[in-house]
């Protein structure tokens, strides 16, 4: 469980991060560029140390290239595109709408493990699960939004692309080799980045967006955006999926809530205080047999 309270919390730190650079002016495609490039970067660095503590010799022969990349090229698109979808959806249906849908992209990957690979919750890891999921949908629908017009299409393709791009830690997990995560995240985040970048190069900058401060950004961001997909594959080979997404969505949520208010002197509502107690109650529900 150890891995995944790192998960969660490296994924808050995320928005946390965000937080204190926002009210500037950044070009969000190059900050992503750069998110992603460092994430790439780090994990390569991540797989040759590995390799040297290992005393272990890098064979291009002896690599599972079937995982590496069947896994990693599709994942990379998945990242970038469920990305395009978020900004997409902020700006058609407001972030907390946006926000929800991207959270129960978990969904996708519980459902898939439970029908393969028979990853059963019991009775009360159940109530748990529901009660996490609920949390998530709690905190952030917004009463008198509808989800399923016309215009809001995006909201569709970001529970899917966010789904997949989650299901393929799973898929990983599953059928990768473990000695070879760092490799893998590598493919996952230079895809990612090869994409970004293309698209930084086709996008506006906006005023007052300087590169220097866009790569800044992103590179800080970056590090905790890759160990957050470490400690979560990690915490997959421990916690079935059906038990570890619901947590790890529901108890960023919670943990960026409380981070806020400690750290940003932001008040917590009432929807985030019932949601903290909703997610701190699954918690314990999920590690009960």
């Amino acid at each position: 469980m150890i891995y995944l309270v790192f998960a969660i919390l490296s994924s808050a730190s995320i928005a946390w991060l965000f937080k204190i650079t926002e009210g500037g002016s950044y070009n969000r495609y190059r900050v992503t560029t750069a998110n992603y490039g460092v994430a790439f970067f780090v994990s390569l660095i991540m797989h040759v140390v590995t390799l040297l503590q290992t005393h272990s010799t890098f064979s291009l022969s002896s690599l599972h290239i079937d995982s590496l990349l069947g896994i990693g090229v599709p994942a990379g698109f998945c990242f970038f595109l469920s990305f395009v979808f978020y900004q997409k959806s902020v700006k058609e249906n407001g972030a907390s709408l946006s926000g929800m849908f991207g959270k129960l992209g978990i969904l996708l990957p519980m459902v898939v493990s439970v029908i393969i690979w028979h990853e059963i919750p019991s009775g009360i890891q159940s109530l748990g699960i529901l009660l996490a999921v609920g949390a998530m949908v709690y905190v952030n629908y917004v009463p008198g939004q509808t989800a399923f017009n016309k215009s809001q299409k995006s909201l569709i393709y970001l529970f899917l692309a966010g789904g997949m791009a989650e299901f393929s830690s799973k898929l990983f997990q599953k059928m990768g080799e473990p000695s070879e995560k760092n490799l893998f995240l590598f493919v996952v985040f230079f895809v990612a980045f090869c994409l970004s970048l293309y698209k930084s190069r086709q996008s506006e900058v906006q005023s007052g967006s300087s590169l220097k401060k866009d790569l800044l950004a992103g590179g800080i961001v970056g590090v905790p955006n890759l160990l957050s997909s470490v400690f979560l594959i990690s915490a997959l080979g421990q916690v079935p999926a059906t038990i570890a997404f619901p947590i790890y969505s529901s108890g960023a949520i919670a943990v960026i809530s409380l981070g806020s208010h400690v750290f940003f002197k932001e008040e917590i509502g009432r929807r985030s205080k019932w949601g903290l107690l909703m997610t701190m109650i699954a918690m314990i529900l999920v590690n009960m047999k």
